[in-house]
C-alpha cells in the first residue's frame, strides 16, 4: 500500500492528529512539507501558509491523498512513526521478530513477514 493510499483510508481526524503532531513538534519538516506540497500543486507556499492551522490540515488532508504526494506523504508517516508512535512501532517489530535499534529503525526488513506472528502482534497491539 502506497503512502497516498494509506491516508486514503485514514480519518480525518487521525490525519489532523498527525499534522497537528507535525505542526506542533517537527516544525521545520511540517513547512518543508507544505511548501513542497503547495509547489506540486502549482501554488505559492505562501497561499497556504497564511491559512489557519485548521484549514492547512484540511488542505494537506485532501492533497496527502493524491498519487503525486507519495514522496512526502512516506517522509511524514516515517517521521511520526519514529518519533510519535516510537513504542508501538517498537512492540509491532518485536512483535513479528524484526531487528531494531531500539528505537523502531530497522536496517534489514524481510521480504515477507510470517501470517501467524503479523495477527498475534496486530491483536495484541489493537488490545491495548
Amino acid at each position: 500500500m502506497k503512502a497516498h493510499q494509506i491516508f486514503q483510508h485514514c480519518s480525518p481526524a487521525f490525519s489532523r492528529g498527525i499534522f497537528h503532531y507535525l505542526r506542533t513538534e517537527q516544525k521545520e519538516v511540517y513547512r518543508t512539507a507544505l511548501a513542497t506540497l503547495a509547489t506540486g500543486r502549482k501554488l505559492r507556499p505562501i497561499f497556504v501558509q497564511r491559512k489557519s492551522p485548521e484549514q492547512q490540515y484540511e488542505w494537506l488532508q485532501k492533497t496527502v491523498q493524491i498519487k503525486g504526494s507519495d514522496g512526502v506523504c512516506e517522509h511524514l508517516l516515517q517521521l511520526w512513526l519514529l518519533k510519535a508512535q516510537r513504542n508501538l512501532l517498537v512492540k509491532f517489530l518485536d512483535g513479528v521478530g524484526i531487528e531494531h535499534d531500539g528505537e523502531g529503525a530497522a536496517d534489514d526488513l524481510p521480504d515477507e513477514i510470517d501470517a501467524k506472528k503479523l495477527e498475534k502482534t496486530v491483536k495484541a497491539l489493537l488490545a491495548d
